[in-house]
């Protein structure tokens, strides 16, 4: 019989966070699939974190309850001088984990984590640069991160994003595709800068105007209260709805229903792509610009002063028909099949885990 490993997850969870939600179910899922036993880390747990897994809200039990660590995802590499309370709140976690695994001699991995492309002596706080020192295995999605593997003496290689995954792992919706109504969701976070309010007016002139379009506005990162920060245009017009959404299957079956998504964050977009759906990165940040270049997508990488394109897509007839055409094209499945592997590493190395601790114990005996 198979020896089963207590498998701790962690990542940037429970903070509201969709994308590294979604990450977190992803390897968990796969954990337990192995026949494991996966424990996330949770601090602020939420209802919609029931995914029959265990979730563990205390730092030092976490660590006293696992066999082995894995960093699940997220931007764990990406400097933060100047963090934010939540951040903070999150990087006190990780020291804390690199501390207690210290005294444990408890191994740690990590699949699908990234940077910005700095170099180690850059990334703030300290933990982040002691966590990629400390990794025995890492996988970067990024290859602007892959500098980093020699500047710390840790061994790893580049993997595509392991959300690209994502309808591989969870199933979309069965929301009719062939029905005569454009479905277009957008999920923008625009700040008050003169550009932003202009394309707020634009969004909102859209959608008087074009009567044919359904619009679903989104809400991914919630407030505690509950509250939409999200732009959202009149909801009394009977082709605008909102949404918020925080439970992983849902947001997966409400970005697969889609015709086209225009979001400003970057793994909303991945799991959209990642059944089909087109998706415009509104006003993204540099991350985001990265990965569009590296699927051959730059031209759906817009930026906040290209407001022109905005007016061209929803007043200019057949103009969003032809980007829903050109960005239903499949992305390159050797990007899925790459980002596929992270699997296969995390495999490989519960398997040394078990190895080691089988040697263990026969040379104990």
């Amino acid at each position: 019989m198979t020896p089963v490993l207590r498998v701790g997850i962690f990542g940037f969870y429970s903070y509201q966070n969709l994308g590294d939600n979604v990450m977190a179910y992803l390897f968990s899922k796969f954990v337990k699939d192995e026949g494991h036993d996966p424990i996330v880390y949770a601090k602020h747990r939420s209802d919609k974190m029931d995914w029959s897994f265990k979730i563990c809200s205390d730092i030092k039990e976490f660590v006293d309850s696992v066999d082995v660590i894995i960093f699940g995802g997220g931007g764990l590499l990406i400097p933060r001088p100047q963090p934010s309370e939540v951040v903070r709140d999150f990087n006190d976690d990780l020291g804390l984990i690199l501390e207690y695994t210290k005294e444990k001699s408890i191994k740690l991995f990590a699949f699908s984590i990234g940077g910005a492309g700095k170099d180690i002596d850059e990334i703030v706080p300290i933990a982040r640069q002691e966590l990629i020192r400390r990794l025995n295995y890492v996988t970067l999605r990024n290859r602007e991160d892959l500098k980093l593997l020699a500047q710390a003496n840790t061994e790893g290689e580049f993997l595509d994003d392991v959300v690209w995954t994502t309808s591989r792992r969870i199933s979309g919706s069965r929301y009719d595709k062939g029905r005569s109504r454009l479905r277009v969701g957008l999920n923008l976070y625009l700040g008050s800068s003169r550009r932003s309010r202009l394309a707020k007016r634009i969004l909102w002139i859209a959608t008087r105007i074009r009567k044919d379009i359904d619009f679903i506005f989104y809400e991914i990162n919630p407030k505690k209260d509950g509250h939409f920060g999200a732009f959202c245009a009149n909801l009394s017009q009977d082709n605008c709805s909102s949404k918020i959404l925080t439970d992983v299957e849902d947001a997966c079956g409400e970005a697969s229903s889609l015709d086209l998504l225009i979001t400003t964050r970057l793994h909303f977009g991945v799991i959209a792509m990642s059944y089909g759906v087109p998706c415009i990165a509104y006003s993204g940040a540099e991350k985001t610009r990265l990965l569009y270049k590296r699927i051959n997508r730059s031209s759906f990488f817009w930026r906040i002063g290209d407001i022109h394109k905005l007016l061209f897509l929803f007043l200019f007839p057949g103009a969003i028909q032809k980007i829903v055409r050109d960005g239903s094209e499949a992305i390159n499945p050797v990007i899925v099949e790459n980002a596929m592997q992270h699997y296969t590493r995390l495999s490989r190395s519960l398997e040394g885990v078990l190895g080691a601790s089988s040697r263990s114990v026969h040379h104990l005996q």
